[in-house]
């Protein structure tokens, strides 16, 4: 399976909220964050918000280091402390003024000690799963691993209830399912909250593509045969492909952010990498509890998930085939190639002779990228968890991933 057909899953999801019949897409799709809207009271300063959330968090966060969690009392604590966190970040998200009084504490650098449950779980999470977590530089870093951290042990701890028909869970274990399902959620709240990865906007993708007629036009056109058309990717040319990624890979970029010199920003990409790779990590401890918990997702956590996959995906492709190119080096290529009038192929696509065996190469032996692994399986659970008819997604995953066991 190559990662730019896993890339073109996007197209059928925009299209999907491009005909979908449930009115203004532009008044119920709302962006990764989501908006709370501002208030004419507090603007005017007639109201005071308490925005003294974060602070919460961190004092929080930075008494977790001396805690003992060998003990009963002191795991009792520790999970107490967790709480707070938790707590005073649900209440920070409920207003956009509290919101970023919360992003602007936790992107301070990080002062509190990493507490050695995290540190010791984190090595276990990249054993495990095999994806590399960057060590944490922020306060906001710190929080994230922790309550990742939550995430990652309440899924083991519930790997007996995640097995069971949901019909036959008790009222307990369906009460764990909810509350795990909305821990997972939180992380990724957090992550699209402190990062770059959250200003990633449904609406925005959806603006480029209705903007250009023509492009629109074409997926409309495709819209009885969305699945034949993901499945048929692997014979279109790279200005076919790119035609359709364009809108999506502008959008995510100019979320990222470019430096002075119009090349994507380094330090801004390496954080959103890291970012998805949470955001990756969330969803599919997340996934098993879905179908058991009831909960109902949206769009965007479907291209959420996509992207994190797709970005974590070709970060490690480009460090695996063996040449000075890396993710940065070819993104920076295609912004100067659409920049250049898409004259040609991007720079970088002539510094590997057979794409097809170096993707083969890179795949091989990966679980993950089978038709029983990971990444569908993930999917599947998150688009089970969508309200509507979700054919056209459910059909481009089948030929997305058919004979991909073979």
């Amino acid at each position: 399976m190559r990662m730019r057909k896993l890339a073109f899953l996007l197209v059928p999801i925009l299209l999907l909220a491009i005909v979908s019949c449930d009115g203004d897409i532009f008044g119920t799709l709302s962006d990764f964050m989501g908006q709370t809207g501002t208030n004419v009271y507090v603007e005017g300063g007639l109201v005071t918000i308490d925005t003294s959330q974060g602070a919460a968090v961190v004092d929080a966060t930075s008494n977790l280091s001396s805690i003992d969690t060998d003990t009963d009392d002191g795991k009792a604590e520790y999970a107490a402390e967790v709480e707070t966190v938790k707590n005073a970040i649900t209440v920070a998200l409920t207003s956009p003024q509290k919101t970023e009084a919360l992003k602007e504490e936790l992107a301070k650098p990080l002062t509190s000690t990493v507490p050695p449950k995290v540190t010791d779980a984190v090595t276990d999470i990249q054993t495990d799963l095999g994806i590399t977590i960057a060590a944490p530089v922020t306060e906001g870093d710190l929080v994230t691993l922790v309550l990742l951290v939550e995430v990652y042990e309440k899924a083991q701890a519930l790997e007996t209830v995640l097995a069971k028909d949901p019909a036959a869970l008790t009222p307990e274990e369906k009460s764990d399912l909810d509350a795990f399902v909305s821990d997972a959620l939180q992380v990724i709240d957090m992550v699209n909250t402190l990062s770059s990865t959250g200003s990633i906007s449904l609406d925005d993708m959806l603006t480029n593509l209705i903007d250009n007629p023509d492009l629109l036009n074409q997926i409309m056109g495709r819209s009885s045969s969305t699945s034949r058309d993901v499945a048929r990717l692997e014979e279109e040319d790279v200005d076919d492909a790119m035609t359709f990624i364009e809108p999506i890979f502008n959008t995510v970029i100019n979320a990222i952010g470019k430096d002075e010199s119009g090349d994507i920003d380094s330090g801004k990409l390496a954080q959103a990498i890291n970012s998805f790779k949470i955001t990756r990590l969330s969803y599919e401890q997340l996934a098993p509890a879905l179908v058991g918990s009831g909960a109902e997702l949206e769009l965007t956590d479907v291209i959420n998930y996509v992207l994190s996959v797709v970005f974590t995906e070709a970060d490690a492709f480009f460090d695996s085939v063996g040449t000075d190119l890396d993710l940065e080096d070819a993104i920076n290529d295609v912004i100067d190639w659409i920049d250049g009038g898409k004259e040609g192929d991007p720079t970088f696509v002539g510094d590997i002779e057979d794409w097809g065996a170096a993707f083969e190469a890179f795949t091989a032996g990966k679980d993950r990228f089978s038709e029983t692994g990971s990444i569908k399986s993930t999917l599947d659970a998150l688009v089970g968890a969508l309200s509507g008819d979700n054919t056209l997604i459910t059909e481009a995953l089948e030929d997305l991933f058919a004979g991909s066991d073979e």
